[in-house]
């Protein structure tokens, strides 16, 4: 039976009342960064704390028309209409990842009624950033009935044919995955992703010996997961359950290096926008993340980590 994902507008409401950005709720009680609003801060807030080895360098063939260092330092787009949507294809295109189906879920999504008059089209500033995530998800569930994806679907329709692997899960029997799990199957854009490759790469795992930095980077090993072009990477945002001592990813996104800059590319949450940033560093990328307040840990949490691939790149609160 299809599950119908209208938990976004309930939470929006929430967050005008109280003016507070509080995460929603997994099935099982635990707090969910999927279903969360984000606030993008203002590029002078976005300082990058020391990070090990940031090394990554753009290496792929240049497609951008626009580059961070004639804005200062970042560019954004929420890919709402089709000369950007272009642009950004050909990046993918050009990173040998699937193109063709990023491009049908990314142009269904702008095409919905009344989208293109919630989200600011082209590239933009991040502090010029400004939308309505309320009105994003009325758009979305008053144009169709198909269930929309969220950023491990997309990064792993991006992916398709790039991410290598040895062993996978037998079976998924937890709850963390159910809406993706969903998704699957009552949409055509997500039919073609392994249910078991999504849960064994993003799924919940036992946290071992309080770790749950540790925890992430041995799954990743365990199943031999690899990206087969070394200009694109994988960056997670890696939560810890503290109550089931399980270790989660709570957001996801694809990360392309260009000759002129690096592309990250994310889908913010479930009926939610996809959003494209340029950057000239890792460290914008991780500071950006950081920044976000859905991410930031409750009292008593311990720290999300930011991953790229198996590798830590930085930590949140």
């Amino acid at each position: 039976m299809k599950i119908k994902l209208s938990i976004m507008p309930i939470l929006l409401a929430a967050l005008l009342a109280f003016a507070a950005c509080k995460p929603a709720e997994t099935p099982n009680g635990k707090a969910d960064p999927q279903t969360t609003t984000e606030v993008t801060a203002p590029v002078s807030q976005l300082t990058a704390e020391p990070t090990a080895e940031l090394t990554t360098e753009p290496t792929a063939e240049p497609t951008a028309k626009v580059t961070p260092k004639e804005s200062g330092g970042m560019l954004v787009s929420y890919l709402i209409d089709g000369e950007t949507i272009d642009e950004v294809c050909a990046i993918i295109k050009g990173a040998g990842l699937n193109d063709e189906a990023f491009r049908t879920a990314a142009e269904k999504y702008a095409s919905a009624d009344g989208m293109s008059a919630c989200l600011t089209s082209g590239w933009i500033a991040p502090e010029e950033m400004k939308e309505s995530y309320m009105d994003c998800a009325d758009a979305w569930t008053a144009s169709t009935d198909d269930a929309d994806g969220n950023c491990r679907l997309t990064a792993l329709l991006l992916l398709k044919n790039s991410l290598e692997y040895s062993e996978l899960r037998k079976e998924y029997d937890g709850t963390y995955m159910m809406f993706d799990l969903d998704a699957i199957e009552n949409s055509s854009l997500y039919a073609q992703i392994d249910s078991l490759l999504l849960c064994s790469l993003f799924g919940e795992w036992p946290t071992v010996e309080n770790d749950h930095a540790a925890t992430y980077a041995k799954n990743w090993t365990d199943s031999g997961f690899n990206i087969n072009d070394p200009a694109v990477s994988l960056i997670s945002i890696v939560f810890a359950d503290v109550y089931d001592e399980l270790t989660f990813v709570g957001h996801t996104g694809v990360l392309i290096k260009t000759d002129d800059s690096l592309v990250f590319i994310e889908k913010i949450a479930f009926e939610q926008p996809y959003v494209v940033t340029k950057a000239e560093s890792l460290e914008q990328i991780v500071a950006m993340l950081r920044a976000r307040s859905d991410y930031q840990p409750g009292e008593g949490e311990p720290k999300p980590v930011i991953f790229e691939n198996d590798r830590q790149i930085g930590s949140i609160g």
